[in-house]
């Protein structure tokens, strides 16, 4: 049970989204923090021109919008097998993988129909950087959660 709390307390600091309506200003800020630490790293490492800056950070921050709500599907998934851990039926077990696998759907989906958004806005290239830096922002964050996610007995 241990394990669980520590993954609700990782997802409140990597899914801003998921909590934000309940937090209080401390929680708030905080989650605020990590989102523009996010930002800020895309900014570090787009090397936007000022043109580029204008039509990209619309596309991002409707981008980022998007992805929040996915990734409170995949908060409510852990919280789902957090409850269920201890008795987890095969029938319990077979629905939360099919519910991942829609999530990862929906997420593969959002980022090809924003590769053709952010393509609108910015060369190839700095597309892929983009991409490249969200995967990495990501990866963390799944790794994180994994790292203290147990497996199913």
């Amino acid at each position: 049970m241990k394990k669980f709390l520590q993954i609700l307390a990782v997802s409140m600091f990597l899914f801003p989204a998921a909590v934000y309506a309940q937090a209080d200003d401390t929680t708030r800020m905080s989650m605020e923090a990590v989102k523009a630490n996010q930002k800020l790293m895309v900014a570090m490492n787009m090397d936007l021109t000022e043109e580029e800056k204008k039509t990209f950070w619309p596309v991002y921050d409707a981008y980022q919008e998007k992805r929040n709500t996915i990734y409170n599907e995949l908060l409510d998934l852990v919280n789902t097998f957090a409850s269920q851990y201890q008795a987890l039926s095969d029938e319990q077990a077979a629905k939360i993988l099919n519910d991942y696998l829609a999530v990862e759907d929906e997420r593969v989906a959002l980022v090809k129909d924003f590769t053709e958004e952010f393509t609108a806005v910015l060369p190839a290239k700095k597309v892929m950087r983009f991409f490249q830096i969200d995967f990495k922002q990501n990866l963390t964050t799944l790794s994180d959660i994994a790292a203290i996610v147990p497996v199913v007995r």
